[in-house]
């Protein structure tokens, strides 16, 4: 039987299940994304591998009244630059750090505010998200920013939202959440590391230095322009359709795998 190996994650010499599979080397080795292609070769040298991006699915496709709808549930009125990031409740994601930048804003300039969508599960989570909490009122933005928690209806969140911003500390594999919202016609910010080098292209988004004032730049640049962030959304929609539906994945996945 050929096995194959498909890696969502760098490979690491120090988890045994890792090195486990550098005793037994399957015959294909697929990766999410170059980022976690590289670290392949150190456990498994001179092995080929594929890249095939995840499926990104569209729950729930966009539809004329939603954005409006769901607006009129949270009590936002059309007029506001909803920011909006969807994740675990864990450090990497950069909460913090987008906190940082949302207080470099200046209100007057445009009207905005921010979802936090995602809640904790974990002991660890729960911490981490009441330090976060602490640090929105610390820094003045608890009338700005709103904690969704978990929800079930993230696509009509997305739907709803203006930009789509997750500063990442740490590198993603590859970060379906960017196709998700690429697929909502939402311009993506995120830092300049990991997978979103590869998803997050400059003509559907910005990626830049994991710094609080360079992701301030984006988001003021982004508020004030409604027909740059439809630009960038619409390319982002063509980018994921063409690259990460599930069609076109398996189609990769099958050309991969094949003898």
């Amino acid at each position: 039987r050929r096995t194959a190996l498909f890696c969502h994650l760098p490979l690491s010499r120090h988890h045994w299940l890792d090195r486990l599979v550098a005793l037994r080397p399957p015959a294909q080795v697929l990766a999410n994304s170059a980022f976690s292609a590289v670290s392949v070769s150190e456990l498994l040298p001179g092995k080929n591998v594929a890249v095939v991006g995840c499926p990104v699915e569209e729950r729930e496709p966009p539809h004329a009244g939603l954005r409006a709808r769901v607006r009129t549930e949270l009590g936002v009125p059309e007029d506001r630059c909803v920011i909006i990031q969807v994740s675990r409740m864990e450090a990497g994601k950069g909460h913090l750090l987008l906190l940082e930048s949302l207080a470099r804003l200046d209100a007057a300039d445009a009207p905005w505010e921010c979802w936090v969508v995602g809640g904790a599960q974990r002991t660890e989570e729960r911490s981490y998200e009441a330090r976060v909490r602490r640090e929105a009122e610390f820094l003045g933005l608890n009338h700005r920013v709103r904690f969704l928690g978990e929800r079930r209806d993230v696509p009509r969140l997305l739907a709803a939202a203006d930009i789509f911003c997750q500063a990442n500390t740490g590198p993603e594999a590859f970060g379906i959440v960017f196709g998700e919202a690429m697929l909502a016609r939402l311009p993506v910010l995120t830092t300049d590391m990991g997978g979103a080098r590869e998803v997050v292209s400059p003509d559907t988004g910005a990626r830049v230095a994991p710094r609080p004032e360079a992701l301030a730049a984006v988001l003021h640049e982004w508020m004030r322009d409604a027909a740059l962030r439809a630009q960038l959304g619409e390319a982002g929609r063509h980018r994921a359709l063409t690259l990460y539906s599930p069609l076109s994945v398996l189609d990769a996945l099958e050309r991969a795998l094949r003898p």
